[in-house]
């Protein structure tokens, strides 16, 4: 007599086959497989760093430092320093990112072309340079940037507001402020001399 076959039975025994076969083809726990993959951005030092060439498509800004920090793009006028050092420390912060994508197609969807993206050069003490491009800004808060390395075709994504940092109206040391002081011992003597006698 013939054992007759659920038809159940045999579906769910050729589903869990094709689990098993996915799970040891695609094997999705590995942590490779979990992780987005992560991509260098700047190698160089950035705490050695001697230039600093800002190039967007409307102008281009030059730092470089000997002894201290200057604006060499506008007659080497002194910078201020304390603008560099915070970009200094978000660079350090965007070394590595996130790899979005590797189709150069959606180079104009993130502003990452030649005409759209701006271009950042860093120098450091040894004459080592290298190149990034800054794009468009990402994530639900506008707080993560689209960047490329100029020698790769990956995109990369960074947790920083990169475009805030380099687009700066002045780079220029700001003029010290007025003593407060000096400016009351000034209203002080272009007051009237007689109101001193007046009761």
């Amino acid at each position: 007599m013939a054992v007759k076959k659920n038809p159940t039975f045999i579906l769910f025994a050729v589903l869990i086959v094709l689990v098993v076969v996915y799970l040891v083809w695609q094997n999705p726990f590995s942590p490779a497989q979990n992780q987005a993959q992560e991509e260098a951005l700047i190698t160089i030092d950035l705490q050695e760093l001697t230039k600093i060439e800002i190039i967007s498509p409307k102008k281009t800004v030059i730092l470089e430092k000997t002894d201290q920090w200057k604006v060499a793009s506008e007659d080497n006028f002194p910078a201020n320093s304390s603008l560099i050092y915070d970009l200094i420390d978000n660079l350090e912060k965007a070394k590595t990112g996130q790899v979005v994508s590797d189709n150069l197609d959606k180079l104009e969807k993130f502003n990452l072309t030649e005409d759209k993206a701006t271009k950042i050069k860093l120098t450091d003490s040894t004459n080592a340079s290298e190149e990034i491009l800054i794009g468009e800004l990402g994530g639900a808060a506008f707080t993560n940037t689209y960047v490329k390395k100029a020698d790769s075709n990956n995109i990369l994504i960074v947790p920083i507001n990169l475009t805030f940092k380099i687009n700066q109206p002045d780079w220029k040391q700001p003029a010290p402020e007025e003593n407060e002081d000096t400016s009351e011992e000034a209203a002080a003597d272009s007051a009237d001399p007689l109101d001193t006698y007046k009761e």
